[in-house]
């Protein structure tokens, strides 16, 4: 049977999606099975069909005219593949890109990278969400990594796609394209939907003599709708993560120098270091405790022709560090501090309970508290770096704990160290650590060790 005539004059036509699949399948069919309309029987039911609603995925966000790698993963393909905790981990097994995500929560570091630019160069790289900029390029590469793009400004339940473009092509975006072009498209409910989850971790962790368990935990909740031209989406989430120790401070052997004067110490934990020369070991720092709230709301009416999006984000004390104070504890004695550049230093004298000999002369007051200031904002500590602030004494004579309590003050709010166990050493459970300094009995015939130096666990410990 040949085709009917105007077959052939249909194809011109192209919609789009998948109902130019349908139209074109579909149409072709129902013409050659159709017969001649003097020999259709007159018995022939007619049966009209209803309106057909046909609902596809919504196509990349990115320019598709442009020759160059493009990467996308669907919202369907995040829920089979990947237990996302955050926007970030929507990218996790995309080609050649990776966010340095170091722990749960991880809020001022996870910086994106690609094969084409990597962690140094982290402005080199743009995110998009609907279109609107989440990259911070007030910092770049090592001096850059509190600044990260605003993750927390898309939830996981509210991502419709991800779409990435490899290389540069400015001409279509800034010139920090040069990595890669990372879009979220969001979604709004086609009616009402409720979405509620709740995690925990736990993470065993042992080594250089650390021997702890570190948890998060995560809660989150949605409500959507829609109400004949207007929808909304909004979301609230809560996460609670406490990080591994990220770095050791160490003193290679040889700079040691041996000294006289005080109690030797021990519990250093000997090594080599990444060029085979031995080295102590002298303690955890860098240890984060992340405390981020979220909440997101997205409104859109057909009525308008613009989307009301109201996205917020907060986290705990990202900010400088422009103050230290440090409680001296009973029994550390004739505290002195290291001056440091830039920072101003004061000393704090109080009567002591039980005076002590020191050279033959009664002291009756003793250093209670030692604090240094930064002497400008350029001076004071950013988030993103660490450093260390020293001072030297002497220890009591007989083994036992030394809490030492620690003012940390921001230039927005403070973080107060002083949390102390009831009892024992062991600091777990605790949000807000004192600095443990535990003394320990020595062999006599082992020579003092060099002095160290007792670094604050903590958010935003330095």
């Amino acid at each position: 049977m040949k085709p009917p005539k105007y077959f052939r004059s249909f194809f011109p036509f192209h919609p789009t999606g998948v109902a130019a699949a349908v139209a074109v399948l579909m149409l072709p069919l129902a013409a050659l099975g159709q017969t001649p309309a003097g020999d259709a029987p007159s018995d022939v039911p007619v049966k009209s069909l209803g309106m057909v609603i046909i609902n596809s995925g919504q196509p990349t966000s990115l320019p598709t005219q442009i020759p160059t790698t493009m990467e996308g993963v669907t919202r369907e393909q995040l829920a089979q593949t990947i237990n996302a905790t955050d926007s970030e981990d929507a990218l996790k097994y995309l080609p050649s890109l990776l966010v340095r995500k170091r722990y749960i929560g991880d809020y001022n570091h996870a910086i994106l990278s690609s094969r084409a630019s990597g962690t140094g160069n982290s402005a080199r790289s743009a995110v998009y969400a609907d279109g609107i900029l989440l990259s911070n390029y007030l910092g770049n590469g090592v001096g850059g990594l509190s600044f990260p793009p605003r993750w927390g400004l898309v939830t996981p339940e509210e991502i419709e796609r991800v779409d990435v473009m490899y290389g540069p092509f400015s001409a279509a975006y800034p010139g920090n394209s040069v990595g890669a072009v990372v879009d979220y498209v969001t979604r709004m409910p086609t009616k009402f939907e409720a979405h509620a989850g709740i995690s925990h971790v736990s993470q065993p962790f042992e080594l250089y003599g650390t021997r702890s368990t570190y948890t998060a935990s995560q809660a989150s909740a949605s409500l959507g709708n829609k109400s004949g031209g207007w929808s909304w989406f909004i979301n609230a989430s809560h996460t609670d993560s406490e990080g591994q120790p990220l770095t050791f401070a160490t003193r290679v052997v040889a700079t040691g120098t041996p000294g006289n004067a005080g109690t030797a110490v021990a519990g250093t934990v000997p090594g080599l270091n990444n060029a085979n020369v031995p080295w102590d070991v002298l303690g955890y720092r860098t240890l984060n405790n992340a405390d981020v709230n979220g909440a997101t709301y997205q409104g859109v009416s057909k009525y308008f022709t613009t989307d009301l999006r109201l996205r917020w984000q907060v986290s705990k004390i990202v900010a400088a560090t422009s103050g230290i104070s440090v409680q001296i504890p009973t029994g550390f004695q004739g505290a002195k501090p290291y001056p440091k550049a830039g920072w101003t230093l004061a000393t704090t004298l109080g009567k002591l309970a039980k005076p002590y000999d020191s050279h033959g002369k009664p002291v009756s007051e003793d250093v209670t508290v030692v604090s240094w200031t930064a002497a400008s904002k350029d001076a004071a500590l950013q988030d993103a770096h660490f450093d260390e602030f020293m001072l030297r004494g002497k220890l009591p004579e007989t083994a036992g704990l030394l809490w030492f309590k620690v003012l940390q003050t921001c230039e927005s709010g403070s973080n107060d160290w002083s949390e102390t166990p009831v009892s024992g050493s062991s600091a777990k459970g605790l949000k807000s650590p004192a600095v443990l300094l535990e003394v320990t009995a020595q062999d006599a015939a082992v020579a003092p060790s060099a002095p160290a130096t007792v670094h604050a666990p903590g958010a935003h410990q330095h």
